[in-house]
């Protein structure tokens, strides 16, 4: 994160111009018609406009701010983030303090760059201390992709109004967000058992309690003491232990093809973003499980390709690419292909999420996949034919089903380069703790 600090720059507000102009009037007023009085009121007009500049200027002198966000966030989920104000010049409090922040999208390109407001904040009074105060801010990132953050403008318009001091922080930081995460629905997890069963799987040993309770049974020779039920082994007069059902590690393989027209329409970038919702959310699934390896392939206008086990590490990585990834106007086929090629060939389920339109592909014999995974049977989600609305729900934000000028639609890209925004208030005053920045 880089910061540079410039000059504080001081202008006239609409009403300095006004009471400038009004001030100059009754001078010229009292020099027209040498009236010692109005001399005087117009001496004592021109000093709050010496003294409020002065003021202005003074107010910004020795305050600094850093800007604090959040590790990791999803599309549409609240983003909480907080400003540190600290005072280091002097012990005169810092009065009518106005922060602002702004924020464009970097990534997807397809996206566009606009700029717009993050988030404002107001603080009525900044003391002296070696503790900074804190003013947190609240919004939502309605798109998924890569942000940048940043400059910082600090302002003023203590004590009379009349003229606004500026100053500009260049503090840039970048954060993520991640596709927005939906539900699987139990005919998703029916489906995934059933396709499961017959395939060969490779068992976990543990020497500790692991999986869900499955029932007791009678003691064998190299049990560990530690599992008996002795309540049960009482009342049945032999020893029983208890038997846990030991998770399977299935390896999976995730392919996701992106594509879209030349032109796209609403409808593509709707099946984009679900495609992506859909694949961020069956990851996340199982990572939370853990202990399968897996495996995601991206194929858009660049390939990806990520591997290992299914761990936190691995599901930040994922979703990250998942952010920035953008679908290609061409047969996303032969670079998938490639790509699979590549990976060692193990057992397990291959899943392959598509928007390609079927007709397409069909076009080429077959289903039109059957040449990706040679020897491996795989399921194959068409997006564009309503492929997901059986196995995964996304609900829309609610700034997505009712968008207003004030709450974007949560589909920025669907419109030509729209403005990321961050919509939000303050959530706290100055001088309150800061809140978790997990």
């Amino acid at each position: 994160m880089d910061s540079a600090v410039s000059r504080i720059r001081v202008r006239p507000t609409r009403q300095g111009l006004y009471y400038l102009a009004l001030t100059i009037g009754i001078f010229l007023a009292a020099c027209s018609r040498q009236v010692n009085i109005l001399l005087l009121i117009a001496g004592f007009a021109a000093g709050p406009w010496l003294f409020g500049w002065w003021m202005a200027w003074n107010n910004l002198r020795g305050l600094r701010v850093r800007r604090h966000l959040p590790r990791r966030v999803c599309a549409g989920d609240l983003l909480v983030g907080y400003f540190e104000i600290a005072n280091r010049r002097g012990r005169r409090p810092r009065w009518s303090i106005r922060i602002e922040d702004t924020v464009r999208m970097v990534a997807p390109q397809d996206r566009g760059a606009g700029v717009a407001p993050a988030a404002v904040v107001s603080l009525a009074r900044v003391t002296s201390g070696p503790q900074p105060h804190s003013e947190s801010f609240q919004g939502r990132l309605t798109a998924r992709g890569r942000y940048e953050w940043g400059p910082l403008r600090i302002s003023t318009r203590f004590p009379f109004g009349l003229f606004e001091a500026s100053r500009t922080i260049e503090t840039r930081d970048s954060l993520v967000a991640y596709p927005r995460l939906g539900r699987l629905t139990r005919r998703w997890r029916e489906r995934a058992h059933l396709d499961y069963e017959g395939r060969s799987r490779r068992e976990m040993c543990h020497h500790r309690m692991s999986g869900d309770f499955f029932g007791l049974r009678e003691w064998r020779s190299g049990d560990n003491p530690r599992f008996i039920h002795w309540r049960s082994s009482a009342r049945h007069q032999e020893l029983l232990v208890k038997e846990f059902d030991q998770p399977h590690n299935e390896d999976v393989t995730l392919l996701l093809a992106l594509w879209s027209s030349k032109c796209p329409t609403v409808e593509d970038h709707h099946r984009v973003e679900e495609a992506i919702s859909f694949v961020a959310t069956v990851l996340d699934d199982i990572c939370r499980k853990g202990g399968a390896n897996t495996r995601l392939v991206i194929s858009g206008e660049e390939t990806i390709s990520l591997a290992g086990p299914a761990s936190p590490g691995l599901l930040d990585q994922a979703l990250e690419s998942l952010a920035v990834a953008v679908p290609t106007c061409q047969d996303p086929r032969p670079a998938l292909q490639a790509a699979v090629r590549r990976l060692p060939s193990t057992p397990g389920a291959v899943i392959l999420v598509t928007t390609y339109p079927a007709a397409t592909a069909n076009g080429h014999g077959g289903n039109g996949w059957s040449s990706i995974a040679p020897g491996r049977s795989v399921r194959v989600f068409d997006v564009s034919a309503g492929g997901l609305r059986d196995y995964f729900y996304c609900s829309p934000s609610e700034e997505s089903a009712a968008p207003t000028q004030d709450s974007p639609s949560s589909y920025p890209g669907s419109e030509p380069k729209p403005a990321p925004r961050v919509t939000g208030s303050n959530a706290q005053r100055a001088g309150s703790e800061p809140p978790n920045r997990a």
